[in-house]
């Protein structure tokens, strides 16, 4: 986007577009827009803040505490080589006197590859292992649901049960107490 009043357009007519998907499934926009924002609306990594000259991160809110503090970390560690390197469009990677970035073009085609397929595809790993990010240390949900399909009412329930153990005992872990004996997670 070139400003962010284009932005905020795109973010808009895809709400107008998810309000038309729900009534389509006979849901009310009234009903929608009780429940969701325009910003929910769109499937992007990155909300754009008027408010101030900041970027929200977006992307890791289906992960884990200790996996977002991992990522957090990764991500800090490149971000402070910023502070002492210049960043230079072209070939990606972390170098000794400058920090590469792709050009937008490219790095829009990662972030959609990403999207679709995770960390599966070749360039998405040489791309996130030449920024300094080790992907075999990822253990992304999306791959634990096994499949893209439509799950029926009951393998949606079994798979938010055993998300909802694996929260618990991610968030034992790192308050570094025992897990709550199995069977503790409502299964209601």
């Amino acid at each position: 986007m070139d400003s962010v009043a284009e932005w905020e357009d795109r973010v808009d007519r895809a709400f107008e577009g998810f309000k038309t998907i729900a009534a389509e499934r006979g849901v009310s926009a009234s009903q929608v827009e009780r429940e969701f924002t325009p910003e929910d609306a769109v499937l992007n990594p990155v909300r754009l803040r008027r408010c101030q000259p900041t970027v929200e991160w977006r992307a890791p809110d289906s992960a884990l505490p200790s996996e977002v503090v991992s990522l957090a970390t990764d991500v800090r560690g490149l971000v402070e080589q910023t502070a002492e390197k210049p960043v230079a469009v072209g070939d990606p990677g972390l170098y000794d006197d400058h920090v590469g970035v792709p050009e937008f073009a490219d790095l829009y085609d990662l972030s959609r590859v990403s999207i679709n397929f995770g960390l599966a595809p070749e360039p998405v790993r040489d791309y996130l292992g030449r920024m300094g990010f080790d992907c075999s240390a990822y253990d992304p949900l999306s791959e634990r649901l096994g499949t893209r399909d439509t799950v029926s009412e009951s393998r949606a329930r079994d798979l938010r049960l055993e998300q909802a153990r694996r929260l618990e005992a991610d968030v034992a872990g790192l308050l570094d107490v025992e897990p709550s004996p199995p069977g503790r997670v409502e299964e209601a």
